[in-house]
């Protein structure tokens, strides 16, 4: 079997500022993932800062921003059985990969394509070779007003990798991991039944996402929360008329009375106040969130986000664009919310355009004309 190594850019996630290889994924960091995926395919994971320092005469080589799967290895390594040349790897245009695999240039002819290659000293330069993908489709229909195609897909796929570009391909490289958990079961069900028997959002759909459930030690959930396809850390409370549905909240987080949490994961020490309303958003740990909802959004560590209108869509109905370490792009999204950096405060009343990154340990009170600081003398009674 061929060598892998992984390539050392010194990268930190733009805006965030944290290294690359510390960025969450799931309860786990990118550097331990890589590693723990390439061991999980029989594999050592090596050093390197450069493919020419690589003595190999063929070997396996990534940038160290790269998100993959175990699948995307396993079917990288099963090409190779019958390559004599250099290669690199690119996807098909299909709903799981505009969805959840963002772009990192504005080039036009980019199709899915990334550092991640295979190199043979002694062959031809590289050909790019199209890895195939078994998408599960889901969506989730919207007015066409908000989407033009009137569906939102939520798909899931186990063979992707994504470049950590901006917390924005942070933000929906998690989430295609998380959904992912579903495709245990979507493998058990023949195609051809499972639009008859099991439609998103029937009750056989709901029925198989609680065999999903996994819970830790010492959660307090009220009788009355609803919990669909959940991972639940440790000391985790859940208060009354709760619906937490295929998402992951990490040790020592908190949702008060009536919060709805959907495709979403929390970090430990999370705090989401009651009645509000978490869709498709990831957080890092000690996150405070009050008067939702928020969608489409990624919140720092230690950040407090109080009654924002947080926009997720612009009203011309236009892709938005988003800043990354390779300048603005287009996200390809109709619907995208905010990114806040690290120890922000966000006050309320404020409206933040879609797309947009919060800086790190901005404090952003409530707009000047709606905050009330005076009040005439009282009249008395």
């Amino acid at each position: 079997m061929v060598n892998i190594y992984r390539l050392k850019t010194n990268r930190t996630l733009f805006s965030f500022g944290e290294n690359i290889g510390a960025v969450p994924v799931g309860d786990s960091t990118l550097k331990d993932f890589q590693e723990k995926i390439v061991h999980e395919a029989g594999m050592t994971l090596r050093e390197a800062t450069c493919p020419e320092q690589i003595g190999d005469d063929d070997f396996l080589a990534f940038e160290d921003d790269l998100l993959f799967t175990k699948d995307f290895l396993l079917a990288v390594l099963n090409l190779l059985s019958t390559q004599n040349s250099s290669c690199e790897f690119y996807f098909s245009d299909n709903t799981f990969n505009r969805r959840f695999l963002l772009p990192f240039t504005n080039d036009k002819q980019w199709h899915w394509t990334y550092a991640f290659r295979y190199y043979k000293k002694k062959g031809p330069s590289f050909l790019k070779i199209l890895i195939p993908q078994k998408i599960f489709e889901n969506h989730i229909k919207l007015p066409s007003q908000i989407v033009p195609s009137g569906k939102y897909h939520v798909d899931q796929c186990a063979i992707w990798i994504s470049k950590m570009a901006s917390p924005f391909h942070l933000l929906y490289a998690n989430l295609a991991l998380n959904l992912g958990r579903a495709i245990s079961i979507q493998n058990k069900i023949p195609p051809s039944l499972t639009q008859i028997f099991f439609p998103l959002n029937s009750r056989p759909y709901f029925w198989a996402l609680r065999r999903l459930n996994k819970f830790g030690k010492r959660n307090k959930i009220h009788p009355s929360a609803i919990l669909e396809g959940v991972e639940l850390g440790d000391d985790v409370t859940i208060g009354a008329n709760c619906v937490v549905r295929m998402s992951k909240l990490c040790s020592g987080t908190t949702l008060e009375d009536n919060v709805v949490i959907n495709y979403s994961i929390l970090g430990c020490n999370n705090f989401v106040s009651a009645g509000n309303f978490i869709n498709l958003c990831m957080s890092y740990e000690n996150v405070f969130l009050i008067h939702g909802p928020y969608q489409f959004s990624i919140f720092g560590k230690n950040v407090a986000v109080m009654a924002v209108i947080n926009c997720d869509i612009r009203l011309d109905n236009q892709e938005i664009t988003i800043p990354t370490n390779a300048g603005m792009i287009n996200s390809r999204q109709h619907l995208l919310g905010i990114a806040y950096g690290h120890y922000a405060v966000v006050g309320a009343g404020n409206i933040i355009a879609p797309g947009r990154i919060v800086p790190n340990r901005l404090k952003l009170p409530p707009p000047d004309n709606i905050l009330t600081t005076k009040f005439k003398q009282e009249v008395p009674l």
